[in-house]
């Protein structure tokens, strides 16, 4: 079992990381809050699954009149075959539970003994020792988790049962269910302490990432900062916090601005463009329908709208999608020569929430094809300028997911844009403005003379050959990009290009 697991279940029998110190005399093992996280890893190029060739034989209709075999059915004296009979999925529980908590008694008996004990009596006690957390681990631990979610459905008021479903709810984007599996665990306080500053951080989490933000910097200031607990440090305390307390006022200005997209009727309505997300072997997951910000991003909108529209997106993988942040994707194969200018420093420009369209970039006005869409608000994404008002951060959002959310809380790396349409285009739409893209030849009226002013290269950076791709693995938690990763900072340093073109997912907040 993954070190990190095993830790985190030792933890919820609160003494036995003191016990592991005193048992493994190193200080090898460390509580949660001084655990160092895994080393960042660039995800490697990964290629597309060859597609199924061999699929199974529809099964054909009997000819005529002819009719299917009657089943076997049993000789005269012969019992038919009893069905097993349904798990008592309560009973097992409770036994399961009684058993885990005689465990935790006798750890607390060994950890007592052990201090005083001789050398070969603390043999004996390390070996009894590593067999319990083994059946902790290995046969305890594992069937809660499967029995957590019947447990649930039948004791909705399970504390135990809602802490183990509340975490994996959480790791999968899952926000409500998981605040409400964890609003049980913080109800029943007094029954599970050791799960109540992991449950009260999840639920800080999940009503930010839910925009009530006056609800999550009231649970947050609670809160006891636990490393680890979200797989992204912008959902963490010290960043999450101030965010909270910024985004109060943040989603007012943007109900006020969703006011008036509704408001606009006719010819003038906003755009409209739906995504048919697929798996890698091209199974439907789900449509995502985007409503762009047109009048906030023009440019974009207008550059988005055009990729859509001569299908540069259809058959686009998600190459990077990281839990409790974001998913990105669009082309990554060259040439993509052109880019756009940044849009974010206008005034009426929109910030990050939940389910924000945002351009992809290596920084200012380098913008192409490459979007992402946040699955929480992100708060580092926001534009940021210096003290005299020159850009040095940020990411121009040019729109949002109107439906289709929990498709893209789904997403995972590989997955594909199997079709985006565009469902509406206003009929005054601009031709978006690209630096570095060819016009095409121009005549003045005076014979064949062709002006070259409009297509010139601006030198924006093409896309490398291999592009970051990763398994579709388990999400890990963002950590901050090696240095020759990072994008766009808010100290305005000059950074090395990425491999491509990526939202800076160090998760810190602007200063």
């Amino acid at each position: 079992m993954h070190a990190q697991q095993r830790l985190r279940i030792m933890i919820n029998l609160r003494f036995l990381p003191a016990l592991l110190v005193l048992f493994l005399g190193t200080p090898a093992l460390l509580s949660a809050d001084d655990a160092p996280a895994d080393p960042p890893t660039p995800p490697a190029t990964e290629e597309k699954p060859d597609e199924k060739t061999d699929e199974p034989a529809a099964p054909t209709e009997p000819a005529g009149d002819e009719k299917p075999a009657d089943t076997e059915k049993p000789t005269d004296g012969e019992k038919p075959e009893e069905k097993p009979a349904e798990i008592d999925v309560v009973a097992e529980w409770k036994k399961l539970s009684d058993r885990k908590l005689e465990i935790a008694k006798r750890l607390q008996v060994i950890q007592a003994e052990f201090e005083d004990a001789k050398p070969a009596i603390r043999s004996t006690l390390r070996k009894e020792f590593g067999s319990l957390v083994d059946e902790y681990e290995l046969e305890i631990g594992a069937e809660l988790g499967r029995l957590a979610s019947d447990v649930l459905a039948k004791q909705p008021d399970n504390a135990e049962a809602a802490a183990i479903v509340m975490e994996r709810e959480f790791n999968e984007n899952h926000f409500q269910p998981a605040l409400e599996h964890a609003m049980v665990v913080l109800a029943k306080e007094d029954e599970l302490p050791y799960e109540v500053p992991k449950a009260r951080q999840i639920a800080a989490a999940c009503s930010f990432a839910l925009h009530d933000f006056a609800k999550a910097a009231k649970l947050i200031a609670a809160a006891t900062h636990t490393p680890g607990v979200a797989r992204s440090p912008g959902l963490e305390k010290p960043v999450l916090e101030p965010a909270a307390k910024e985004y109060v006022e943040l989603w007012k200005k943007e109900q006020a601005a969703r006011d008036r997209e509704e408001a606009l009727k006719g010819d003038q309505a906003p755009p409209r463009v739906k995504f048919e997300i697929v798996d890698g072997e091209g199974n439907p997951k789900g449509e995502v329908e985007l409503l762009l910000f047109a009048d906030e991003a023009p440019n974009t909108v207008a550059s988005f709208v055009e990729t859509v529209k001569s299908g540069g997106y259809d058959g686009t993988m998600f190459h990077r999608v990281l839990t409790h942040f974001m998913a990105q994707g669009g082309r990554l194969d060259p040439p993509v020569e052109w880019s756009v200018a940044c849009e974010c420093y206008r005034e009426n420009a929109r910030r990050h929430f939940r389910g924000s369209l945002s351009m992809a970039h290596r920084g200012l006005d380098t913008g192409s094809s490459q979007f992402f869409i946040t699955v929480v608000p992100t708060i580092h994404l926001n534009p940021v300028t210096d003290d005299e008002g020159n850009p040095v951060g940020g990411h121009t959002v040019f729109g949002r997911v109107v439906k289709g959310m929990s498709v893209v809380d789904d997403v995972e790396v590989g997955d594909e844009i199997g079709k985006a349409t565009v469902l509406y285009e206003r009929p005054d739409m601009p031709k978006p403005v690209r630096a570095g893209e060819e016009e095409p030849e121009k005549s003045t009226g005076d014979g064949d003379e062709k002006t070259d002013s409009d297509s010139k290269k601006s030198g924006a950076p093409e896309l490398p050959d291999d592009a970051d791709t990763k398994k579709p693995t388990e999400s890990k938690p963002a950590k901050p990009l090696p240095e020759d990763e990072k994008t766009d900072d808010a100290d305005g340093g000059e950074k090395k290009p990425a491999d491509t073109e990526k939202p800076a997912d160090t998760e810190k907040p602007a200063e």
